[in-house]
């Protein structure tokens, strides 16, 4: 599981973020100074859609994990190599790049987990971005505002750009708190990330003691959840983010996640996944400014258990409905072959 850490012109951070609004709240054309991580794989495609975000965003620091080819995928290490020399090629803005580059195929659990691990030892915060996952440009500005109001609160451990409501509820402020990640384009604090488990080795007392009931508060989704995190720990699921959920319950944690949908994921497979969900293709919208925050940090129960519908755990009905959207979308595709 080697991999190769490419360090170009490293320059210091800068702590003051560059405005991204005015007292009106129009748009200013300046750069985004949280540091971005984006992971690639074999997906020059979907790649280029995400870089071409990042040209608008025009980060000062760029990280780039960049997974190495499987063993016996005929034409994956051509693959590899377009999409990083993709990036390379649309890097055309002053910025900071570093890049590790695997030297064997690491997957979608240790691969992500050690990148962020990886980016958060050179800086303090990072976006993360999957190669996938395309950003509205007010994706940075949330973020920027996100990362520096709730940086000392022990109960925020992520920022997500993701709001998969699809409009079934509308957020009474700017942004919700929920103690799901959505990590689909999201950013942390290293003392956040250093609460992250990903061997979970607090697991089997905690599954002993039945905790997770309490935690959650209903036995159908503690007993879904039991069912996920066994499969982690026999190795039926190569994944890193749901450990990250089982950190955030763990230390009462929430994420923040936005009132408007930042982040379109493009990809009928992931970085390494290969599932078509009803949060694919969202589209996304600019946010109301100024922000109107919460007056404090809390879960809002109504939201949250559509988020876990539309998520994790769907009803008969909402399994219906996806099972038509798939029907469609495949339908789609043939028509475009």
């Amino acid at each position: 599981m080697a991999s190769t850490d490419h360090t170009l012109r490293f320059l210091p951070t800068n702590k003051r973020r560059s405005r991204t609004r005015d007292e009106r709240g129009q748009a200013l054309t300046m750069r985004s100074e949280t540091p971005v991580l984006l992971v690639i794989f074999n997906r020059p495609d979907t790649t280029k859609a995400v870089m071409e975000a990042l040209q608008t965003a025009r980060p000062r620091h760029l990280l780039i994990a960049a997974d190495a080819p499987r063993i016996g995928r005929q034409g994956e290490a051509e693959l590899c190599a377009e999409t990083r020399d993709t990036v390379l090629s649309m890097i055309n803005w002053p910025c900071e790049p570093q890049w590790r580059t695997s030297e064997t195929n690491l997957g979608c659990g240790p691969g992500v987990a050690s990148a962020i691990s990886w980016a958060l030892t050179k800086f303090e915060t990072t976006i993360v971005l999957e190669d996938d996952c395309v950003p509205h440009p007010d994706f940075f500005a949330f973020v920027d505002a996100m990362l520096d109001r709730y940086r000392d609160d022990p109960r925020v451990m992520l920022v997500s750009g993701i709001n998969v409501l699809r409009g079934r509820y509308k957020l009474p402020y700017s942004y919700g708190f929920s103690r799901y990640p959505l990590t689909w384009g999201w950013a942390t604090w290293r003392h956040s990330w250093e609460r992250f488990d990903y061997n979970m080795k607090a697991w089997p007392a905690i599954r002993e003691s039945g905790v997770l009931v309490d935690i959650l508060g209903d036995k159908r989704v503690t007993e879904y959840w039991m069912r996920e995190l066994d499969k982690i720990v026999d190795g039926s699921i190569n994944t890193w983010d749901y450990q990250l959920h089982l950190a955030m319950w763990l230390h009462g944690a929430y994420s923040v996640y936005p009132s408007s949908n930042f982040i379109t994921n493009i990809g009928l497979q992931g970085t390494h996944t290969n599932t078509l969900s009803p949060v694919h293709n969202l589209p996304t919208a600019a946010l109301q400014y100024p922000l109107k925050h919460p007056p404090v940090v809390y879960r809002d129960l109504t939201a949250d258990a559509l988020i876990r519908r539309a998520w994790y755990l769907p009803t008969v009905g909402d399994r219906v409905s996806n099972k038509l959207r798939k029907i469609q979308a495949s339908r789609f595709f043939r028509r475009g072959q």
